[in-house]
């Protein structure tokens, strides 16, 4: 096995870690974006940086930082698409096709979605999309008095 196996493992381990990293990355990114035009200067923002990075790990000759930086392009635009919050550019072709992610497709033609990323840049209060409050289950009473006779 030798050395090459420990090659491609270290590769692996790069590329996981810099998945990882990179999608923290595009969350903290998406957070500022308010229409899908910062949203796609964003994604450019983030391939020429990976341009630069890959750049500079092919000339400093570090092979192996390249799983690393490949890793963390993917991570960053993945992460970009999570914190935006809706389907935009080529995600929406693809949403529309395979006919998934239907509300925030319907976020993005209505508009809603852009005044929720503004209240939250803004630190405005944002929309509750499930409810907290406990609500009386019908008959819940009437059960608890009856096992309190058994006695």
């Amino acid at each position: 096995m030798g050395d090459g196996f420990a090659v491609i493992i270290g590769a692996i381990v790069m590329l996981v870690g810099g998945i990882w990293v990179g999608y923290g990355l595009g969350e903290r990114l998406a957070q500022d974006c308010i229409s899908t035009k910062d949203y796609g200067k964003r994604n450019v923002q983030v391939v020429l940086g990976g341009i630069v990075a890959s750049s500079f790990v092919w000339a400093t000759g570090w092979v192996l930082l390249a799983a690393f930086v490949i890793g963390a392009i993917a991570g960053a635009l993945v992460g970009l698409k999570f914190g935006f919050g809706e389907s935009a550019g080529p995600w929406k072709g693809f949403d529309k096709a395979f006919r998934v992610n239907r509300d925030q497709v319907a976020t993005a033609e209505s508009g809603r979605g852009e005044e929720r990323r503004r209240r939250r840049k803004e630190g405005g209060p944002e929309p509750e999309l499930m409810s907290t409050m406990t609500t009386p289950v019908p008959g819940a009473d009437a059960k608890k008095k009856d096992e309190g006779n058994d006695r």
